[in-house]
């Protein structure tokens, strides 16, 4: 009976052990554009999780307490105590799920136009990492406060990768991606009017990861206290301060560290490509999902055959010891 009893013990203590390490992860992204809220403190319970947590930053995951009730409280950065929050979430994290919380909205009363108030957006599918070697997956996070509804396209597609994204809302899970330089842009999904475009070059940085795209900042700046603009942001799972992506339209005239005479664009059968100096220069050309298909040196004067290519968009890189040029390429 004590040996029952001693046995009944021991379970019962694994049991609690095993219940007190349940854990879920969690990345924290600050993406409220609000001036009052630009720096602040995030608490979970009664602990100071974060101090001085900047707009525009990420938290590493970390792992937080799961199957329980937690709080969150967001306070000034000069804030003494939790008791000085000015907004709260309580949820219950599930075990072995990952998560990312982006803060969103407008703390003032005024100074801003849309006056959604701040809060945090949860995405409960989150990723430390690709799920396919190789490639690179991207979590899309509308947070611009004063857009409309976005599409995110890649160039040469007839489908978007994101389509009709509200402010506060996340992609449709990750968008996984082979590893490489991506042109794509964002437009307004009522109307399909450009927002930006940008040029990507996912390999090698961000090869193997997981990353968030974060629309963030105003639209319209001097509706909203001369705020920070709108932008494309990128955040990883390490954290630290998330990388702007700059708008790029690409075209001949785009870089001039490589001087070349290219036509015609869009192309049929042939792309000729003279060179203005003998320096040895090599051509590689990319589809829309980043997959080279074409490489060779060139002479001062080429002429390629592009007849065998389907229609589309084309990321072509001239590279020689003066640097680099790279362009579209439409072929139809």
């Amino acid at each position: 009976m004590k040996q029952k009893n001693f046995i009944l013990s021991l379970m019962s203590i694994g049991l609690s052990i095993y219940s007190f390490a349940q854990t879920a992860r969690v990345q924290i992204i600050h993406n409220s554009a609000d001036l009052s809220a630009e720096t602040v403190d995030v608490y979970l319970d009664n602990t100071r999780l974060i101090d001085n947590f900047e707009f525009r930053t990420a938290t590493a995951f970390q792992d937080v307490t799961a199957d329980t009730p937690i709080n969150i409280r967001i306070a000034p950065s000069n804030s003494a105590t939790r008791d000085d929050f000015f907004y709260e979430l309580e949820t219950t994290l599930n075990a072995d799920e990952t998560y990312i919380l982006v803060a969103n909205g407008i703390r003032s009363t005024s100074g801003y136009v849309v006056n959604d108030n701040f809060t945090i957006n949860v995405f409960n599918m989150a990723r430390e990492a690709s799920n396919v070697s190789g490639n690179t997956d991207i979590l899309v996070h509308h947070g611009s406060i004063d857009a409309e509804s976005i599409d995110v396209n890649l160039e040469g597609s007839n489908t978007p990768l994101v389509n009709n994204l509200a402010y506060s809302e996340f992609s449709n899970g990750y968008i996984s991606l082979f590893s490489n330089t991506y042109a794509f842009n964002l437009t307004a999904d009522s109307d399909g009017n450009l927002i930006a475009e940008y040029t990507v070059p996912f390999f090698p940085t961000y090869n193997n990861e997981a990353i968030t795209l974060v629309a963030s900042g105003f639209r319209d700046p001097s509706a909203n206290s001369n705020g920070e603009p709108f932008g494309l942001w990128l955040a990883t799972a390490d954290g630290g301060p998330l990388t702007e992506l700059e708008p790029s339209t690409l075209n001949v005239d785009n870089v001039d560290a490589i001087e070349a005479d290219i036509f015609p664009n869009p192309v049929t059968d042939y792309l000729n490509i003279n060179l203005a100096g003998n320096t040895k220069t090599e051509l590689t050309l990319y589809d829309i999902q980043g997959r080279q298909v074409l490489s060779q040196d060139l002479d001062l004067e080429n002429e390629i055959f592009l007849g065998d290519l389907s229609n589309g968009i084309y990321v072509m890189n001239l590279s020689n010891e003066f640097g680099n040029k790279t362009m579209k390429i439409r072929v139809k």
